[in-house]
């Protein structure tokens, strides 16, 4: 199976960004313990108002096992706001779903040789 990658950005609310890093910090060591989890960072912006997740899961399954179980989700929509979500390889309708919810995600597949 091919690896699938993911990008968001979001902007963090206003007098909430000491809360935000927190969790943040929290999310990239929780998903960090993961089986499937290849690589999982965020970064802050030098302004301190929006940070760029960057994920690698071997595989969707890895991807969704890691939205099912993130104990910090929701505290995190609560003080964030999505800008921005790409998602790179290839796609079930369960992850479909997921990521209609977002309303601003892009997917992504690859191209493959014959895909002219």
């Amino acid at each position: 199976m091919a690896t699938l990658q993911c990008r968001s950005v979001v902007e963090v609310e206003p007098g909430r960004w000491a809360e935000a890093t927190s969790i943040a910090a929290a999310q990239v060591e929780f998903a960090r313990t993961l089986p499937g989890t290849i690589g999982y960072d965020i970064y802050a912006d030098p302004e301190g108002n929006t940070l760029v997740q960057l994920a690698t899961y071997a595989d969707v399954a890895s991807w969704l096992a890691h939205s099912r179980s993130n104990p910090f989700a929701a505290d995190y929509m609560k003080v964030v706001r999505v800008k921005a979500l790409e998602v790179y390889g290839e796609s079930t309708p369960e992850l479909d779903e997921i990521l209609a919810a977002y309303g601003a995600a892009q997917q992504f597949t690859t191209v493959r040789p014959g895909d002219e």
